[in-house]
């Protein structure tokens, strides 16, 4: 228990603790879309999935309305493959990809020496070794 926290309107909060550790996983088969509470799921090919192969999903709503304000993070079990989506005003955004470092570092880097072609004045290049 943590008691009541000040918040910057100096009024007292008493939040509400939920354990993700004592939750056990749970294979989902339905459609992403109608989840409506705090869970971990795993799951693979669902409605509104983040792409092919299987994913652990976080469901995470908003405590005041959870039916039109949420985010769903998902990772690759067997990949690095991360992907975030969000519920605003009861709509679902598309999956975004996570930017990881090794994803950033083959984006943005390479370990090859930049030639004339490659870019455009004004362009700064940072070779990666």
């Amino acid at each position: 228990d943590t008691g009541s926290i000040a918040t910057v309107a100096n009024a007292e909060f008493t939040p509400t603790l939920i354990s993700l550790t004592d939750k056990s996983t749970k294979e989902f088969t339905g459609n992403l879309n109608n989840i409506a509470q705090n869970t971990i799921i795993d799951c693979t090919g669902l409605a509104n999935g983040p792409g092919d192969g299987w994913y652990f999903i976080q469901h995470i709503s908003h405590s005041a309305d959870p039916v039109n304000w949420a985010t769903q993070i998902a990772y690759g079990l067997n990949s690095n493959d991360g992907k975030r989506r969000r519920k605003n005003g009861g709509v679902w955004t598309a999956w975004d990809r996570l930017l990881t470092e090794s994803a950033y570092h083959t984006m943005f880097y390479s370990t090859a020496q930049p030639t004339a072609s490659d870019g455009k004045n004004g362009d700064v290049w940072d070779v990666y070794v």
